[in-house]
């Protein structure tokens, strides 16, 4: 008998690997190495920024005068011959030509009159400002602003519409640079604009008193403005220093972007060097101490770009050595908000100023 071959029943069966498991990282763990990566090229950054811009400041000292002046800084496509378009009734725009540049400039006149049509600027100063004050004695404020942007600027505006309900006269004119004037800031020139601005009003509207507002870097421009006057014999009758600074060294030295660079000694050095080698300085706090006349000085405790400490430090300066009789300190306390451009907003301004 042969042997029965029995066959083996095989059954295909497929295989199956356990899943392999997928890392995961989590969220947590990924927030942690991106802050890692963050403050490792921070890191970088700083130590090559406190290494760069002393040797960029050495070699381009003039850097600093576009930091100081910053007239860079401005919005495009402006027509500010018209001030109407930034909310200013019963303004006049004209420009001023000297050193072979032009200034733009605006009148803006008191709430209670009206703009008189006229064909030239002569005729505008003549009707609007000698003849509309011939029974009464007025008052212009001649504004010196700060830097970036121009005259028409929001806040410039509306301490402009502050003095119209007081009823003065305003002058704002935008320096060499700025707005619609030609030309470049620098210490001198930006000065000597100023002084022009100053002798037309006095000569086309001699019937009218003119105090000097400045604000921030136009303090600077103010307080050497008033200097020069008072040496001439023919000080104004009072200056207003809006947000002031002791001397622009100090400032740029106690900036709050200068605080990230504290440690490093040769950076303020070059500092000091650029300034001096462009003879930028605005040393407010020794031209103060020459002007005779009336000195208002308004700071808000809260301004962050310029501390109010300077202001406490120049009143300090100008009381013990200026020649002035009559220089008054506001402080102006943080819960107004006020900061560095809104001191028009303070309730007691008209009072103070008054």
């Amino acid at each position: 008998m042969g042997q029965k071959k029995i066959r083996k029943k095989t059954t295909d069966r497929k295989t199956y690997s356990e899943p392999k498991q997928v890392k995961r990282t989590s969220f947590m763990s990924l927030i942690h190495k991106n802050i890692k990566t963050t403050l490792k090229y921070s890191f970088l950054m700083y130590v090559s920024l406190n290494f760069l811009i002393p040797i960029v400041l050495y070699a381009w000292p003039n850097l600093m005068n576009h930091m100081i002046f910053q007239s860079f800084i401005y919005i495009p496509f402006k027509n500010l011959s018209n001030p109407s378009d930034f909310g200013l009734e019963n303004a006049y725009s004209f420009t001023l030509n000297h050193d072979d540049i032009q200034l733009g400039a605006w009148h803006i006149l008191p709430e209670d009159k009206s703009l008189k049509s006229t064909r030239n600027i002569e005729e505008h100063f003549r009707q609007n400002f000698y003849e509309n004050h011939l029974n009464n004695k007025s008052i212009t404020v001649l504004y010196l602003h700060g830097n970036t942007n121009d005259r028409s600027t929001f806040h410039r505006v509306g301490i402009y519409k502050f003095f119209r309900r007081l009823g003065y006269n305003v002058v704002a004119v935008d320096y060499r640079g700025y707005g619609d004037s030609s030309g470049e800031p620098n210490e001198i020139d930006v000065v000597r604009d100023a002084l022009f601005t100053y002798d037309f009003i006095k000569k086309h509207a001699s019937n009218t008193t003119v105090y000097i507002w400045g604000h921030s870097l136009g303090t600077g421009i103010t307080s050497s403005l008033a200097r020069i006057l008072t040496e001439q014999g023919r000080a104004p009758e009072g200056i207003i220093l809006e947000s002031p600074f002791y001397n622009i060294v100090d400032e740029v030295e106690l900036h709050p972007f200068s605080w990230m660079f504290y440690f490093n000694k040769i950076m303020f050095k070059m500092i000091e060097y650029s300034l001096e080698k462009l003879n930028l300085q605005f040393r407010s706090d020794i031209h103060l101490t020459k002007v005779s006349s009336k000195i208002l000085i308004l700071h808000a405790e809260d301004d962050i770009i310029i501390p109010f400490f300077q202001s406490e430090k120049l009143y300090g300066t100008v009381t013990k050595h200026g020649i002035s009789p009559n220089v008054t300190f506001h402080r102006i306390e943080s819960h107004y908000r006020c900061n560095h451009n809104n001191i028009y907003l303070y309730p007691n301004l008209p009072e103070i100023i008054k």
